[in-house]
């Protein structure tokens, strides 16, 4: 498989699971709870009003480097000079997870 290919595999695979279209190997797993296992790091971006307006939580580096991007419910991936993004609609409540931090530091979700 290409780098590119690879590229493109991990991005994909990403917008399956936000898309309640994969199932974690763990039965016991929901979608939501595979994706928590899998973050490596989180930003969030909030607007001056107090309103976060979305996320970025970091899946893979080192090789691919896949991010997804809750502000424009799209995954994007890039390694080297390649970059690769899709789509995605969240059928798995990540959402959520920006409304957990919201509101334990006291902001507002747009």
């Amino acid at each position: 498989m290409t780098s590119k290919e690879q590229l493109h595999a991990n991005v994909l695979h990403w917008v399956e699971v936000l898309e309640g279209n994969h199932q974690p190997e763990n039965t016991d797993e929901t979608a939501l709870e595979y994706v928590l296992e899998g973050i490596l790091d989180v930003e969030y971006t909030v607007a001056g009003s107090g309103q976060v307006l979305g996320a970025s939580y970091l899946m893979a580096f080192g090789g691919p480097t896949v991010r997804i991007d809750t502000r424009h419910n799209t995954v994007i991936g890039t390694w080297g000079h390649d970059t690769y993004s899709v789509s995605y609609t969240d059928n798995i409540g990540l959402q959520s997870l920006e409304e957990d931090f919201a509101s334990v530091v006291g902001l507002n979700v747009s």
